[in-house]
């Protein structure tokens, strides 16, 4: 139905969802037009609690590797398909929203270094597995 409407299904991070990497299983990347992934809070945490714990959210203070590395798996794979991905942050996520996408856009830039280091003349992006 998402399909059918030039939609999109919404990988999150959210407090009542499974993993991105779990969503993935359900909703293949290919099945969607774009990536969206949203980064609210990890699963099973409560946003007060959060809101508490990180304010003034001027640094990581629960970075969670799990989630990036799947977020990571999502990207490259819609790179690969030569579509546009979108990931939308929220302080509770780790910490501070700004430096979660620093962290993420590392692992993807390190990423394309490397594919493109590894064989001269591909491009970033590949869906190949690795």
């Amino acid at each position: 139905m998402l399909a059918a409407r030039g939609a999109a299904h919404v990988y999150n991070y959210w407090t009542a969802m499974p993993m991105p990497g779990v969503q993935r299983a359900v909703v293949p990347v290919a099945n969607n037009p774009f990536l969206i992934v949203r980064l609210l809070l990890r699963p099973g945490t409560r946003y007060e609690q959060r809101r508490e714990a990180f304010a003034p959210f001027d640094r990581l203070v629960a970075p969670d590797e799990e989630m990036r590395g799947q977020v990571h798996e999502l990207i490259t794979e819609v790179l690969g398909l030569r579509r546009s991905a979108f990931v939308l942050v929220n302080n509770k996520a780790e910490g501070s929203a700004p430096l979660t996408i620093e962290a993420l856009a590392e692992r993807v830039a390190a990423e394309c270094l490397h594919h493109v280091n590894r064989s001269p003349g591909d491009e970033c992006g590949s869906a190949e597995p690795r």
